[in-house]
């Protein structure tokens, strides 16, 4: 036990082998609201809902102490490992969501959910979530340091309504949506975290309405888009100013953004100050949305959206030399469809990639589950077939979007970007109008595919740029 470990603290007797849960909210129950701290020696405990009542704790662990989720004994529900309540402490311990482990149809399971504020996570590891990895929503002061979180089908961390939240020095992995997805969360700070991959309509960062958001010195590679800072879809210009005058005053600085798949950074806040980043070989994989596979990974191919199928159902595909790789069903559409449109092309997460020594051909058929008849795209090292198709339209390293005003773009590096090096343009007939009093300056915009382009797509912006930015070498104008 650390020396630093209070000598009333509660050592958690070793595993039982079977479903610890009653036991470890024994424990919760006697350590008096946090009072007294819970210790956690080496071992995998395997439990779920704990702590549903979200009272104080106080738990530490030696690297190697783990909580595996069990199953909920209600299917296809939302369940986690781990409830927090205000003022809770929780360092040097593994949460494992077992999404490989769950009876069919699964549970969503998230790693923690913090309920209350004041709540510190340090050195925590979350991962194989079938639902978010760490999740928030009306708390404050939030702060998640020096983590790792991965392979969650949802979001790896998921606040809403949390003010001063903190996420700070972490690795956030593979997931099926965004790796961070913060809203309404005035005066947060992300920092020096590594980030990606993301899933295909997700991104490594995705805030919303969270005025005087800083997020400074993270490493972002391999989401669909680096840092995608838009507001919400409005139904009038009324409303669009006000959407973006809430999530103004952001702060952009010294983030790596690169080889992400459609682009690198894009903002619609008025006051933004994006300065000093790298934006680099962003864009190679288009918007073809037939084909968006994370490399590693699998989708469905939208040709062949079955039918009959349920959410929690586990998929395997057939085909290949080894062991085989899994996907799970996150959502349906009508008659048990895993596809709708283009954009919802969210319907399943990989479970396992499998350890192949001859990979399946795509489209790959797949077996299990309650339907029948969808195929699935694998993509990883030595696998033929599809890949992400390139389509220039709508790549970039840096966009605005909208009426953004007040922006300064300053001392970024953006370079190699398979698309404009900055594309001003608008969504829908309500954003009237590119960025307007905007300084752009001293930035460096070299081998593009395109220099910078207007709001209306394929023309060149028609605006004088200061002599300070430099152009050079891109393909397309200047």
């Amino acid at each position: 036990m650390p020396a630093s470990m209070k000598a009333d603290a509660i050592i958690v007797p070793p595993p039982s082998g079977g479903d610890d849960s009653a036991m470890l909210d024994e424990l919760i129950a006697s350590a008096n609201n946090g009072e007294r701290p819970i210790y956690f020696p080496v071992g995998i405990w395997r439990a779920s809902n704990l702590n549903r009542a979200a009272a104080r704790v106080v738990i530490e662990g030696e690297p190697g102490a783990w909580i595996t989720s069990v199953d909920n004994p209600n299917p296809g529900r939302l369940t986690q490992v781990l409830t927090l309540g205000s003022g809770s402490r929780v360092s040097t311990i593994g949460i494992d969501g077992n999404i490989a482990g769950h009876a069919q149809p699964m549970s969503f399971v998230a790693g923690i959910w913090v309920r209350g504020g004041d709540v510190r996570l340090d050195h925590v590891v979350v991962r194989n979530c079938s639902s978010q990895g760490i999740a928030a929503q009306n708390v404050a002061d939030l702060a998640i340091q020096a983590g790792e979180i991965d392979n969650t089908s949802h979001n790896s961390i998921w606040v809403n309504g949390c003010p001063r939240t903190k996420v700070l020095g972490c690795t956030i992995g593979r997931c099926g949506f965004s790796n961070i997805f913060i809203l309404n969360s005035p005066a947060s700070l992300i920092y020096d975290n590594v980030i990606g991959p993301s899933g295909p309509v997700g991104a490594g960062i995705y805030p919303q309405g969270s005025r005087n958001l800083i997020i400074r010195a993270n490493v972002i590679r391999r989401a669909r888009g680096g840092i995608e800072a838009w507001t919400p879809f409005a139904d009038s210009p009324e409303h669009a100013r006000a959407l973006m005058e809430q999530a103004s005053g952001m702060v952009i600085d010294g983030n790596d953004v690169s080889e992400n798949y459609n682009g690198g950074i894009s903002v619609s806040s008025n006051g933004a100050v994006i300065r000093g980043n790298r934006i680099a070989k962003n864009g190679h994989g288009g918007v073809n949305s037939q084909t968006l596979v994370t490399e590693p990974g699998i989708k469905l191919d939208t040709r062949y959206p079955g039918s009959g199928y349920q959410v929690g159902d586990i998929l395997t595909l057939v085909g290949g030399e080894g062991e085989p790789a899994r996907v799970m069903v996150c959502m349906v559409w009508d008659g048990g469809r895993l596809f709708n449109t283009v954009g919802t092309d969210v319907a399943i997460y990989p479970v396992s990639m499998g350890d192949y020594e001859v990979p399946p051909r795509n489209p790959v058929e797949v077996t299990g589950g309650h339907g029948a008849g969808a195929r699935m795209i694998y993509t990883n090292e030595g696998a033929p077939g599809m890949r992400y198709s390139q389509n220039y339209k709508w790549t970039f390293g840096l966009a605005t979007v909208g009426p953004m005003r007040g922006a300064l773009i300053e001392k970024n590096k953006i370079r190699r970007n398979l698309g404009a090096g900055i594309v001003f343009h608008e969504i829908g007939p309500n954003f009237l109008g590119k960025a307007s009093e905007t300084r752009i300056r001293k930035n460096v915009i070299r081998r593009n595919q395109f220099s910078v382009k207007g709001k209306t797509g394929n023309k060149p912006f028609d605006d004088v740029w200061p002599a300070s930015n430099i152009f050079t070498g891109n393909k397309g104008y200047p």
